[in-house]
């Protein structure tokens, strides 16, 4: 690979005897996928107010930030970039909140998640893949937010964002 090798694949490096370098070959792999310079936020939510609002002030934060109106665009975003954490509205056009957290974290393990719902109390069983995931009222307080992101991210943020 052009810039390293890619996840998944191998380099092979010849040495002689006083342990010089004289050849080395990259084999395999997949194309890396684009990793942020600094903390990814995935932000999926069918209302444009409220994606507008959160884009508006999020980004102030330094994250860079991909919105998406439905499941389909959301697994679309993260097929294209390593996020390190994904908001997740509960009603979707196109699938319910809960469906599409439990397939981002079956192909992305290391994805954090926060759930946001205008529905009332949820809650999972404790042996639900989700069983651990923050879920947000709607309305929360934008400060409640950005606390519970900020406490998501540091060991993310330091950390190579590998899935």
């Amino acid at each position: 690979a052009e810039d390293g090798v890619a996840p998944g694949g191998s380099v092979t490096v010849d040495v002689n005897a006083s342990g010089e370098a004289l050849d080395f070959e990259v084999r395999g792999g997949n194309a890396p996928a684009q990793v942020a310079a600094s903390p990814a936020v995935l932000i999926v939510d069918d209302n444009k107010s409220l994606l507008k609002f959160l884009k508006t002030v999020m980004s102030k934060e330094g994250w860079e930030l991909a919105v998406a109106g439905s499941a389909a665009s959301a697994l679309q975003a993260a097929e294209k970039r390593n996020f390190d954490i994904a908001l997740v509205d509960y009603m979707l056009p196109d699938s319910d909140g809960v469906a599409l957290s439990l397939r981002l974290k079956g192909q992305f393990p290391n994805l954090e998640i926060v759930l946001m719902t205008g529905g009332g109390a949820m809650a999972f069983a404790p042996d639900n893949p989700l069983a651990r995931v923050p879920i947000l009222q709607k309305p929360f307080l934008i400060d409640d937010l950005l606390q519970l992101i900020r406490s998501k991210l540091p060991r993310k943020a330091s950390a190579t964002t590998s899935r």
